[in-house]
């Protein structure tokens, strides 16, 4: 009779989500990105690199991205205008961070 009660028991437990460890709620950490576009170039494409690999492309302002702890170089591409490159730490667990790009025309 005992067997039946604690398989009973068992399955509540793990259909509640009580055995998931609280450490893995926040292991990421949050990079708010906004962008700072000459006006003459307002409304091209951007680009949005994390250790060479594209995250995002787009014509916006502002992005954001979970990302994992790590050291990130970031890098920003648009047509007509430089580059921008940052070394960003990422530490994780929840945190958050704004990284403001400014680009400039060639």
């Amino acid at each position: 009779m005992n067997k039946p009660l604690f398989a009973i028991f068992a399955i509540a437990i793990l259909l509640c989500g009580c055995v998931v460890p609280h450490t893995t709620r926040h292991t990421n950490g949050i990079l708010d990105v906004t962008y700072h576009v000459p006006q003459d170039l307002a409304g091209r494409q951007i680009s949005t690199y994390f250790n060479g690999e594209c995250l995002a492309s787009g014509t916006g302002t502002s992005a954001r991205f979970f990302l994992r702890p790590r050291h990130f170089l970031v890098r920003v591409e648009m047509d007509g205008a430089k580059s921008f490159e940052q070394a960003v730490d990422v530490p994780g667990n929840g945190s958050h961070q704004v990284l403001d790009v400014t680009l400039v025309k060639q």
